[in-house]
This record gives structure tokens, C-alpha cells and sequence, in this order.
């Protein structure tokens, strides 16, 4: 059902039928499950997805096999972080109207702006600030993981869920790996206002500045 507090909450949605299969050139799957309503913390899940979307649609299809899980906006969330970094705002934008809250947009628009720039010689901004949540991605081998691209996600060991009713969802504490941080992980709030998709509510730790590549290697790109 959803809520008045919904239209408030979410910038944008679009709805194209599709299912755990492919969406346009890019395939996702999930692994493991994460529970909506019960806190079980430490439960670990993954999602795996083969490329990063080139346009909004795609991404919208990629939503569809993706977005009823708290893991896979936590997932689509990244990617339109990257989607932002390699085709400029106004399409990071729209896909991240569809995996995550206004709220959530306007706390990070500035930080990936600055951020996500292959033209900064002060060292400040960090291309590879997505890339440092994949598997396989350390600073050492200038955060260049293999294909697929695997973000591995657990709930959140400390933090247990809780409703809000300023939200009119329950709030989920969800943890993606990443070998860019000194704790190992970063955590994501999860919502689900109109009880069929997930957003992503607030991520602080996605765009805080991750650790510089080694000296002697090179970010070849997502």
C-alpha cells in the first residue's frame, strides 16, 4: 500500500516488467537472503551483476530484478553512484531517484561531484570510489576487481532494525564490504516506504573518501 509520506520520500519511480534475468546488456543475481521484518544480525548476502548500466532504462530494468531487496538497492545505489562518475550527473541523478530517497540524493550530490572527477591533480577526489566496494578491489591493485563485479552485503551486527513512523517503513542496517576503509565495511540504511521496492535513506560511509591507490598502480576503470 502505499503512503502520502511515500511521494515525499522518493524522487521518482519507473515501472518495466522484468525478473532476476538480464536487463538490456547488463544480468544481476542475488545470493543469500536478508529478512525484511526480523533482525538477524551477521546474515550474509551478495550481489553479483556483469557490467555497469549505460542509461537510465537500463538501469530501470535492472531495478526491476533488484529492487524488492534491501541488498539490491544497496547495490543499485552504488552503481548509480558509478553510473554518475562515467556519464555526469543528470543521469546518476535519475538512477538514483529509483534506489534511493531524496533525502539521501540531496546529502550526496555535492560529495559526488567532488568525488568522482578523473580531473583532480590535488588527489582529493576518488574515481575508484565505487569500485572500492567490489570484491577483488584493493588499493594495491588500484581498485580493479574482476568481471562480474560481486558487492558482498551483510546485516548490520550491532545496529538491529526499528521502525519509524516519520518513515512509515522498517529501517534496516545493512553493511557492504570494502577494502577502501579501515573498518572493512560501510553501512547503508534501507527503507521500504511503498512496501514493494527498497531505497537506500542515507550512506555517509559510500562517499567517504576511501584510501588512495598504491603509488605504483593505476585505476583502469569500472
Amino acid at each position: 500500500m502505499k503512503r502520502t509520506i511515500t511521494a515525499m520520500l522518493i524522487a521518482g519511480i519507473a515501472i518495466i516488467a522484468g525478473a532476476f534475468t538480464a536487463s538490456g546488456h547488463v544480468t544481476a543475481t542475488i545470493n543469500g537472503a536478508i529478512d525484511h521484518e526480523t533482525w538477524k544480525g551477521g546474515a550474509a548476502s551478495s550481489v553479483t551483476v556483469s557490467g555497469i548500466p549505460q542509461s537510465v532504462e537500463e538501469f530501470a530494468a535492472l531495478r526491476e530484478q533488484l529492487g524488492r531487496e534491501p541488498q539490491g538497492a544497496v547495490a543499485l545505489t552504488l552503481l548509480a553512484f558509478e553510473v554518475f562518475h562515467q556519464h555526469g550527473e543528470e543521469m546518476g541523478i535519475e538512477c538514483l531517484k529509483l534506489c534511493a530517497t531524496e533525502g539521501c540524493i540531496n546529502a550526496a550530490r555535492q560529495q559526488l561531484r567532488d568525488k568522482l572527477r578523473d580531473d583532480d591533480p590535488t588527489g582529493y577526489a576518488r574515481p575508484y570510489q565505487v569500485a572500492s566496494f567490489i570484491k577483488g578491489a584493493t588499493p594495491e591493485n588500484g581498485y580493479n576487481p574482476p568481471k562480474p563485479y560481486v558487492f558482498e552485503m551483510m546485516v548490520d551486527k550491532a545496529q538491529q532494525y526499528q521502525w519509524s513512523n516519520f518513515l512509515d517503513s522498517m529501517v534496516l542496517y545493512i553493511r557492504v564490504k570494502s577494502a577502501g576503509t579501515s573498518t572493512g565495511s560501510q553501512q547503508a540504511e534501507v527503507i521500504s516506504p511503498d512496501d514493494e521496492y527498497f531505497y537506500v535513506n542515507n550512506c555517509p560511509g559510500f562517499y567517504y573518501q576511501c584510501r588512495q591507490i598504491s603509488r605504483k598502480a593505476k585505476f583502469l576503470g569500472l
